[in-house]
């Protein structure tokens, strides 16, 4: 499929302050209140236990995973086939269990351990349990998680899977933050050295002044990054130079 190279102009005029508000004397876990959120995208149906609260916002589904679901499914299916997958920020674990319910019926195999793995914030298990109970609530067993805080190193964390491991990378949603942009860069960066990556697709929905900052932290570290034409225009594809 074409890709355009990112015209970044005009895409940092919205501000969305609220977005960066960060406590880092709350602890990493969920409030008690949960509800079962349930969509019905590309002939699946996806249920998950969505929080009221947690930190890092790893509560509930984000839209971009809906857009990014959507757009894999539309032009990217050759993914399902064609190598080991790593979403960073899974949160709840939606875009994961949407892939992981394609892997299945397009390989024709019983579960998909050795075809996505979930990392999100190294928090004491707290976001890795829920996406466990909701693999478990769609009926398919859970894959890999990799607890890993962005820029302490994904050897140091990792016990299961190496960055040579993967073929793709996918997120959404997960420039919230503006302050540990470079710690998110510097993941990237370790893991498409493992040498094996060809792309790091992402979502992005919120326009927030500050989200070139991670662009430009991109560039300077070696990526090139180019926007599919056939899309809403929410989706960004990062290579390595």
């Amino acid at each position: 499929m074409q890709a355009a190279i990112v015209n970044l102009r005009g895409l940092w005029d919205e501000d969305d302050s609220d977005d960066n508000n960060d406590d880092n004397n709350n602890e990493n876990r969920f409030e008690e209140q949960y509800s079962i959120a349930s969509h019905d995208i590309c002939n699946e149906v996806i249920k998950v236990r969505q929080f009221s609260f947690h930190v890092a916002n790893a509560n509930f589904i984000w839209p971009g995973a809906l857009d990014l679901a959507q757009y894999i499914d539309t032009y990217r299916s050759d993914i399902y086939t064609g190598g080991k997958i790593l979403e960073l920020g899974s949160a709840t674990g939606f875009l994961a269990i949407f892939l992981a319910m394609k892997l299945l019926k397009t390989n024709n195999v019983n579960n998909c351990n050795d075809m996505i793995v979930t990392s999100d914030i190294d928090d004491d298990g707290i976001v890795e349990q829920n996406i466990k109970y909701n693999f478990q609530l769609n009926n398919i067993d859970s894959v890999v998680h990799i607890p890993h805080t962005w820029g302490t190193g994904w050897t140091r964390d990792n016990h299961q899977c190496s960055a040579s491991s993967f073929k793709y990378i996918v997120a959404s949603d997960i420039l919230l933050y503006v302050k540990v942009y470079p710690e998110l860069v510097s993941t990237l960066t370790e893991l498409f050295n493992g040498g094996t990556i060809c792309e790091f697709i992402m979502s992005w929905k919120r326009r927030i002044a500050e989200s070139k900052v991670f662009f430009d932290l991109m560039t300077t570290a070696g990526f090139h990054c180019m926007r599919p034409e056939n899309c809403s225009g929410t989706i960004y594809i990062f290579t390595r130079k």
